[in-house]
């Protein structure tokens, strides 16, 4: 007992901090470094607007053999996926399915995105959790950060890889250019507004979701920034910053699908946290990632959940094959 109380002790607040390419000389260092005119371009792009397109990422093979996987999986399992299907009959949102199809771990891991995100941490790139889009999310904007609120802060990207073309009919990811920049938003005073004691904040709490979101578009409104959507070819890959604002633009034609596939990256061993330290920055939490990780062509992939269809957590997904 005496040990496990010392390794508690060694528990500390999530370290904030302001990631170097946020920082005010981060265009000199860029300019400086030595990394390559296309990786150079890539990195100014990102720091000044919050996200970058990196134009044909993924092979046309590599997006064929995803999306074979995905139609084979989808016909094998067809009856017991009608459940989750969407009035318009294409499935909701699919969770880590890079954990079941192989095809999908090689849009990660041959991903040429990677350099650059390898660069700004400073560290290995990983995959952490992914999630598989049939159809347009039509998502309102959001951060992503109170889901994915990493020790060190910061240390997570979002990247996008469209299955096939995207353009206004069938739902394009839309950001808020340089939303990445907004003034700082209290998540203390948001989470102590609807729970009086911190420690009882929730992991996952829809009325702190929304309260921080809805502080982080009226910042996007009073600065008056862009709404863009983000029309992308089959094989282009988009990646953004841990502060962007974006979501789903509303889908014009359902009868079309927006076949997409999203990962969560962090840097190697970086743990990852929810709500309840995102809105109590003084809560104690281990520095390590607690999960291990396997080889997908010299890239780790971190063993961090199941695979989940929507918000299907009482059903037994082993069932799919």
């Amino acid at each position: 007992m005496r040990l496990l109380n010392k390794f508690r002790f060694l528990d500390k607040p999530v370290v904030e901090e302001t990631p170097w390419y946020d920082r005010p000389d981060a265009r000199e260092r860029i300019e400086r470094d030595s990394i390559g005119t296309g990786l150079k371009r890539h990195a100014l792009d990102f720091i000044e607007h919050g996200f970058v397109v990196f134009e044909g990422a993924i092979s046309a093979d590599a997006v064929a053999r995803a999306r074979a996987e995905f139609v084979s999986w989808r016909a094998r399992n067809a009856t017991e996926l009608v459940q989750f299907e969407e009035p318009d009959k294409h499935l909701v949102r699919i969770v880590n399915l890079h954990a079941t199809l192989p095809a999908l771990c090689e849009l990660f891991s041959t991903n040429p995105a990677l350099a650059l995100q390898d660069y700004l941490l400073g560290a290995e790139t990983v995959l952490y959790t992914s999630l598989f889009f049939e159809r347009g999310s039509a998502q309102p904007i959001h951060r992503d950060i109170p889901y994915f609120w990493t020790n060190p802060s910061n240390r997570y990207f979002g990247m996008w890889v469209a299955l096939e073309d995207v353009d206004l009919e069938n739902g394009p990811l839309e950001v808020m250019v340089g939303g990445h920049k907004l003034p700082s938003i209290s998540r203390e005073t948001i989470g102590r507004r609807h729970f009086a004691d911190p420690n009882s904040t929730p992991r996952i709490s829809d009325e702190l979701w929304y309260a921080y979101q809805n502080e982080v578009m009226t910042s996007c409104e009073r600065l008056g920034l862009e709404r863009k959507p983000v029309l992308v070819s089959k094989g282009d890959t988009i990646l953004w910053h841990p502060l962007l604002p974006h979501g789903g633009a509303a889908i014009r034609d359902f009868t079309r699908t927006r076949l997409s596939f999203v990962m969560h990256n962090v840097s190697r061993d970086t743990p990852v946290y929810q709500g309840d330290v995102f809105f109590n920055p003084a809560k104690r939490v281990p520095r390590r990632a607690h999960w291990n990780y396997r080889l997908d062509r010299g890239r780790h992939v971190a063993l961090s959940g199941p695979m989940e269809i929507g918000t299907g957590r009482n059903y037994d997904f082993s069932k799919l094959t």
